[in-house]
């Protein structure tokens, strides 16, 4: 059985509760909403995927089909559920392609990424419970501000407000007085 990579030419937008650098105490876990251009070649895939799942049951008159790993939330609109371990966790990476690896890096709904997965079949233990689940091998975060660019903005600021601040002492000890507030302000 050959395997298919999806991934989503442009930004899908993070929706709910997201756990993607940082473990909640379920786990780690992402939500995206794709559009039905996706759904349709996952549902494609999913019937290839499935004829696999079906050849390893126990007893197939007896077996029960899962739900697809999706959820239409809106006309057109699909909501996709990913989640992972320590083991299996999906590199995170900037627009710059570095890793994302602060766990305090904002990810949250709301949040544009590009993500890369793909469609696994399962079978429970019981035997005779089927379906597929989707599984991310990466995430892109498209936001512009990379963590490189905000620590650069940083490092400009503070060398800004530094100046700024020699060269009022500067005006004071010259003698200028300086004074806050007025209509300016």
């Amino acid at each position: 059985m050959a395997r298919t990579t999806f991934v989503t030419e442009e930004p899908v937008v993070l929706e709910g509760y997201q756990a993607v650098l940082k473990p909640s105490q379920y786990g780690y876990s992402l939500s995206a909403v794709v559009d039905a251009d996706m759904v349709e070649k996952l549902e494609d895939d999913r019937v290839e995927t499935l004829k696999w799942a079906e050849s390893k049951l126990k007893n197939p008159k007896r077996s029960s089909l899962r739900p697809e790993p999706w959820e239409e939330v809106s006309e057109g609109k699909y909501k996709v559920k990913f989640s992972w371990n320590e083991e299996t966790k999906p590199p995170v990476v900037d627009t710059e392609g570095s890793p994302v690896v602060d766990n305090g890096t904002p990810l949250y709904s709301g949040s544009k990424v590009k993500l890369a997965f793909y469609q696994k079949p399962y079978i429970l233990k019981d035997g005779v419970t089927y379906g597929t689940s989707l599984k991310l091998l990466q995430l892109l975060d498209t936001r512009k501000t990379s963590l490189t660019f905000v620590m650069r903005w940083h490092v400009l600021l503070r060398t800004w407000l530094n100046k700024s601040l020699r060269d009022l002492s500067k005006m004071s000890a010259n003698g200028i007085q300086i004074q806050a507030g007025g209509a300016g302000c």
